[in-house]
């Protein structure tokens, strides 16, 4: 077994140097010598890759930031949120300042749908079915 240990206190820990314009400097994740997983960095497009030998590429990130999630399975995007220290939420800000969010209240198992801050939801999908504020 071959392993390749990087320790360090001192930013970058890792350097990925592609020389040339020959390709794309990526990073391959193999298990017994088949490509499992790969990142790579796009230089005609200007994309951080995340992918898979199957699905090539899942997750492309853009230089200014944006961040696109491909795929043709379900589910396409997963948010798995693990122990009791809040609730499952994506919320979406702008300049710092959240703008809407979705959430599930571990509490009662319902859905909520709100906008600017605040928890109050504007859409709540409880167990019983939908209920509007």
């Amino acid at each position: 077994m071959t392993q390749s240990i990087t320790q360090g206190i001192e930013d970058p820990l890792l350097v990925v140097d592609h020389q040339g314009t020959s390709g794309n400097p990526a990073l391959w994740l193999e298990q017994d010598g088949a490509a499992m997983a790969f990142m790579w960095w796009d230089q005609t497009n200007s994309l951080l890759n995340l992918g898979t030998p199957a699905t090539n590429p899942i997750v492309s990130i853009q230089d200014n930031g944006t961040t696109t999630v491909q795929g043709s399975h379900d589910p396409l995007l997963v948010v798995n949120h693990q122990g009791a220290s809040g609730n499952s939420a994506i919320w979406f800000e702008q300049d710092g300042s959240p703008m809407a969010f979705l959430w599930v209240d571990r509490s009662s198992g319902n859905f909520n749908i709100g906008l600017q801050s605040g928890l109050n939801p504007l859409i709540q999908i409880q167990p019983a079915g939908a209920r509007f504020r």
